[in-house]
């Protein structure tokens, strides 16, 4: 919805819009403000605050909790890492007992 002005009115933005960028000092000034605008602008939008104090106890406490997690799920694998590791070494056994099959 656009305001209606009256003409007096919209003549005299117009004349003030001409006379700040006929004058180059008066230019300079207004590049500054819509500068200045835009900066403050952008530091507000780039902002992010959490919605509630940062507790770092609480925070401290989330980490413990999730490694606990890990670590019980990692016990869970321990088993098959074994068994892996049996398995690499009956492998480098054969790779071995090969090798000196070949050089004899």
């Amino acid at each position: 919805m656009e305001k209606k002005y009256p003409q007096t009115r919209r003549d005299k933005i117009a004349t003030g819009q001409k006379d700040s960028w006929s004058d180059p000092t008066k230019r300079v000034e207004q590049k500054k403000r819509i500068e200045a605008k835009r900066l403050l602008k952008a530091t507000t939008t780039d902002r992010i605050e959490p919605p509630v104090p940062f507790n770092i106890e609480n925070a401290r406490q989330a980490l413990i909790d999730e490694m606990k997690k890990l670590d019980e799920q990692l016990t869970k694998f321990e088993p098959l890492v074994k068994r892996r590791d049996k398995l690499s070494s009956i492998l480098g056994e054969l790779n071995n007992l090969r090798g000196n099959c070949n050089d004899e």
